[in-house]
């Protein structure tokens, strides 16, 4: 599921909850204003529960 995300939506959740990076600390490593990373993450789990959610309906693996 992971690997179905964008680019930029994969590495927001990789460093903020595999890495255990802070918002900000994710926010530098991308180069975005703190305030522009937390819309990202938030888009980013929205796509990841929806591609999950998919999973459990039979949708795409």
């Amino acid at each position: 599921m992971l690997a179905a995300q964008t680019g930029a939506h994969r590495a927001a959740l990789t460093l903020r909850y595999l890495d255990g990076l802070t918002v900000p600390e994710v926010a530098r490593a991308l180069g975005r204003t703190v305030h522009a990373t937390e819309a990202l993450l938030a888009r980013a789990r929205a796509a990841f529960r929806r591609s999950y959610t998919a999973l459990g309906e039979g949708g795409p693996r």
